[in-house]
């Protein structure tokens, strides 16, 4: 497991909370694609959506996963939703470990209903399960062709996910 590890889904999926419990367990540092994109373009997401469009977001995402795949150092790192549906980010993963950290829009619904607003993501100002309901229907199918390993991920037992990656991972 000399590679990094990029973990994929909807926004409430996990990728957060799972991949900083995975990147302690792998003795590995955390990566989170909103975080690079915030430094590289000193802007939110939510601020870049609201300036330029999903498009215009969609690729600086894109751009900032690109540029933490490129990392000799070996990561745990949290892609933006949208982040692997660009050309440019589906072939630079191709060379990694990628687990779809999969749920349903219901379930990521009620998350984002009980999470307070962080001011950061996109799209969640109107009927967020709506818009995870369209995300869902055409982002599923994609995210499993990427995909190394299909993780369910309706839990709320993040321990448990990181679990049944490490096993996937070991073997």
């Amino acid at each position: 497991m000399n590679s990094h590890v990029v973990l994929v889904g909807l926004m409430a999926s996990g990728k957060t909370t799972v991949g900083r419990l995975l990147a302690a367990r792998l003795g590995r540092p955390f990566v989170d694609n909103d975080v690079v994109l915030e430094s590289r373009t000193g802007r939110s997401a939510r601020e870049i959506a609201a300036e330029e469009g999903a498009a215009g977001l969609h690729l600086r995402e894109a751009e900032a996963l690109v540029d933490a795949l490129s990392s000799p150092l070996t990561a745990v790192i949290a892609a933006a939703a949208a982040a692997p549906l660009e050309p440019p980010a589906a072939a630079a993963m191709r060379a990694y470990d990628v687990v779809y950290l999969r749920a349903t829009p219901d379930v990521l619904g009620a998350r984002l209903a009980r999470a307070p607003d962080d001011g950061h993501r996109p799209f969640v100002d109107g009927d967020a399960r709506a818009v995870l309901a369209e995300q869902f229907a055409v982002r599923d199918e994609r995210y499993r062709a990427l995909a190394t390993l299909v993780v369910d991920a309706n839990v709320d037992a993040p321990e448990a996910v990181v679990d049944e990656i490490m096993s996937a991972l070991a073997r």
